[in-house]
């Protein structure tokens, strides 16, 4: 048996306790439903952070410069703090498994020389083919250009605006009569020349032809011996005269 007022304190304290538990599920239920706000709210915020480092990744990579090619970088021309657009060039990269040679050559081989015409260069001690690739036909200041290529392994050590020495291979050798250019052939035209005696006293008027013809040399085809001697000197004094008595 239990008195009354007992029961009554129990059963008091009974509903007390349910409110209190349905109180403290309804607080735990608003605590899980923050708590799953503020999970959402935390991966909503990484993601954004990792767009944002994924944009400036991408900026700070559009600042990087990057050549077309692998080489060698020869020249450069941007300064610190200058500011450039898309498409400036702010040097020059050379690549160094493809050499070209840029020759100059007289205007008198310009109807010589072809494309695919051979050459030779020494570079320390081995020697090295060329051909001809681009011929470049407009004349400037007596000169014309030529743009040469190696056929085999190209030399290593050479660099980009060294000067070199091609011979070019024009044709066949032959052996041909040379005279020096002189002032001989203003007054003359290369018809003919003073050839001197063999006992040196006198010269003599005599007619040739002139072939191929450079600032150097000019080639005789007709009217000289090898081994003659002749006088390449002006004229000027002498377009009538027949002979010339020596001193």
């Amino acid at each position: 048996m239990v008195a009354k007022n007992e029961y009554d304190a129990c059963k008091e304290k009974y509903e007390i306790m349910l409110k209190s538990k349905e109180l403290l599920m309804e607080v735990l239920k608003r605590d899980s439903l923050t708590f799953k706000q503020l999970v959402q709210q935390g991966e909503s915020n990484i993601e954004m952070s990792k767009k944002y480092l994924s944009l400036v990744e991408s900026q700070l990579a559009s600042l990087t410069v990057r050549a077309p090619i692998k080489g060698q970088l020869t020249a450069l021309s941007a300064e610190i703090g200058q500011s450039v657009g898309p498409g400036f060039r702010l040097g020059q990269i050379d690549n160094t498994d493809y050499y070209k040679v840029r020759a100059e050559i007289d205007e008198h081989y310009i109807s010589r020389i072809k494309e695919e015409e051979e050459g030779d260069y020494e570079f320390d001690g081995k020697n090295y083919i060329l051909k001809i690739k681009t011929v470049y036909p407009q004349v400037s200041n007596g000169r014309f250009y030529v743009d040469m290529i190696f056929t085999g392994a190209q030399p290593n050590g050479i660099r980009r605006g060294q000067t070199v020495r091609v011979k070019l291979h024009l044709g066949d050798l032959a052996e041909v009569i040379l005279i020096e250019s002189g002032g001989f052939f203003s007054t003359t035209g290369g018809q003919w020349i003073f050839v001197v005696d063999k006992s040196g006293t006198f010269a003599d008027r005599r007619q040739i032809k002139i072939g191929r013809q450079n600032p150097q040399y000019y080639e005789v085809l007709e009217g000289l011996k090898p081994g003659e001697k002749v006088i390449t000197s002006s004229y000027e004094n002498y377009a009538d005269i027949e002979k010339l008595i020596l001193k």
